[in-house]
């Protein structure tokens, strides 16, 4: 699936909308199409096949910190782990998770842990020894550590310290203590986090549900889907400052974060080496 200029999907339709039931076949399509498109091949089933292996263990992390009610959600999220059970991934072998249990049971996540089919709850403190990238040291998540490859399920909105909170940022749930990396709009740190091989090496996907109405704002209605998630992230940026220019001039420069991934080698932030490609269905 590698492509001369990574390529990020956006799919809107306006059934797919903010609040806690979304339905779930307008979910599966938008996914579907997302996924063809960002491969080229013919089908998603296809798209699933080349980025994951029967025998992945596969760690999701979701945004369920619940920044006014927004959640990924819960019938996207499901939609993905069916995607991976029908290439071949063992449901038991699929991990969703974030912080904390009592975040995702917020988010509507029904929660598993050791039962049969996927597994769905929180790091709530198991996590790795202690690691460094650059200027970033913590332990991470021992899910993360588990897992073969991940993907990336953030929230999009804006964030009044970073500009954008999108995939990058994400792992901010992924290690023990976020709090502590907050200094200079989080940069280098989200960066370096990111660079860390148990991250870099690892991620597959980002799948990122930006339904919502980021500061009270009309909503989004979309679907932002990528490999590269330094470009999802600047595409991600660029989607916020189009819908939203008046509340976006504040947030848009603080967002330095994402050319710093970039420069960490992690993916490309310059728009003009960016393809976008949006799709409108019903």
């Amino acid at each position: 699936m590698a492509r001369p200029r990574p390529r990020v999907v956006i799919v809107k339709s306006e059934r797919f909308k903010p609040g806690p039931d979304v339905n779930k076949d307008v979910a599966e399509r938008m996914l579907d199409i997302a996924m063809r498109e960002l491969s080229g091949m013919r089908s998603a089933h296809a798209a699933w096949r080349a980025l994951f292996s029967p025998k992945d263990i596969v760690a999701i992390k979701v945004n369920s910190i619940g920044w006014m009610n927004y959640y990924p959600a819960p019938a996207l999220v499901e939609a993905i782990c069916e995607r991976l059970i029908q290439v071949g991934v063992r449901p038991e072998n699929i991990y969703v998770y974030d912080r904390y249990t009592r975040e995702l049971v917020r988010g509507g996540y029904p929660i598993n842990k050791g039962g049969k089919g996927v597994q769905v709850f929180g790091t709530d403190g198991e996590h790795g020894p202690w690691m460094r990238s650059g200027k970033w040291k913590g332990r991470l998540s021992k899910i993360l550590l588990k897992a073969t490859a991940i993907i990336n399920v953030p929230i999009l909105r804006p964030h009044g310290l970073t500009g954008v909170t999108i995939a990058l940022k994400n792992h901010y749930g992924s290690f023990h203590d976020p709090g502590a990396f907050h200094d200079n709009r989080c940069d280098p740190y989200i960066a370096d986090l990111n660079a860390h091989p148990q991250i870099r090496y690892k991620h597959r996907l980002v799948v990122c549900d930006a339904r919502g109405r980021p500061g009270g704002e009309k909503p989004l209605y979309s679907l932002l889907v990528a490999v590269d998630p330094v470009a999802h992230d600047r595409v991600g940026l660029y989607y916020l400052q189009k819908n939203y220019p008046k509340a976006m001039r504040k947030y848009a420069p603080m967002a330095k974060y994402i050319r710093t991934a970039e420069r960490r080698g992690l993916g490309v932030c310059d728009l003009s080496r960016i393809e976008i490609v949006g799709k409108e269905i019903p």
